[in-house]
């Protein structure tokens, strides 16, 4: 049976505030500190994930894992896109996921799994920031 709390809607509240971003346990725990401790930010995050609310992603070049608001969204039946600068997830669009993966299929007989698959590289905002940082070392 699944209650719902104050500590829960204001997790769930947070996340929807924070959507493009990822949280780690700590993080969550942090930022809502003290309504919220660590132990049970753990807990909710592994109901909220159950309920397809929240997405659990293994971080880069890490052990850690962190957590990602989806609002319930079906993430299972998308391909992913992480940037690799700010570690933002972003959805591929349906129907290009869906494309990707019936050429991917066609020419390498090779079948995705769409809940595990992220392609990675950079965001726009994040490409942006680069541009300008290289803009500004060729000016010096």
């Amino acid at each position: 049976m699944r209650y719902k709390t104050e500590q829960r809607e204001l997790l769930l509240s947070f996340f929807a505030e924070h959507a493009s971003e990822q949280f780690t346990v700590r993080a969550l725990a942090s930022a809502l500190s003290p309504a919220i401790g660590e132990s049970t930010v753990y807990r909710l995050v592994g109901e909220l994930t159950r309920a397809g609310t929240v997405r659990r992603f293994q971080l880069v070049g890490s052990r850690g894992v962190a957590y990602q608001y989806i609002g319930g969204e079906r993430c299972e039946s998308h391909l992913h896109m992480r940037c690799t600068d700010c570690q933002r997830i972003c959805h591929l669009a349906p129907a290009l996921s869906d494309f990707l993966q019936k050429q991917i299929l066609a020419s390498c007989r090779f079948r995705l799994d769409e809940r595990a698959t992220t392609l990675f590289g950079v965001c726009h905002a994040c490409e942006q920031k680069r541009q300008r940082e290289k803009g500004r070392e060729e000016s010096q």
